[in-house]
Formats: C-alpha cells, sequence, structure tokens
C-alpha cells in the first residue's frame, strides 16, 4: 500500500511540475509575441512588381 501511495505522489509531482513548466513557456512566449509575422514579413521584403499574364491563343 505504502508503495502505491508513494508512486501517486510522484506522479502528482510530476503534473505539477508539468503544469508550471507549461506555465512558465506559455509566459515566456507572450512576453516575446510582440509582434506578428506578417508585420515582419512586410519589414523585411520588397514588394514584388505586378506581372501582367498573358494568355496564349492556340489555333483549333
Amino acid at each position: 500500500m505504502a508503495d502505491a501511495e508513494g508512486i501517486q505522489q510522484k506522479i502528482q509531482f510530476a503534473r505539477r511540475d508539468a503544469e508550471a513548466l507549461k506555465d512558465r513557456i506559455k509566459r515566456k512566449k507572450d512576453e516575446l509575441a510582440d509582434t506578428t509575422l506578417r508585420d515582419v514579413a512586410r519589414q523585411r521584403t520588397e514588394q514584388l512588381p505586378r506581372l501582367s499574364m498573358r494568355t496564349k491563343r492556340t489555333l483549333k
């Protein structure tokens, strides 16, 4: 019985530890997420010129 209780305590400790780590990761991720990918792409890339596509006509 004592062995089963010890295992249960270890499982509970591991779950609490995992939740704490998840919270730390989420806080760090939110802290670093100050911009969006779209904004970064606009800042770092040049706009491409407009291309006009022409259809090729074929005789039937």
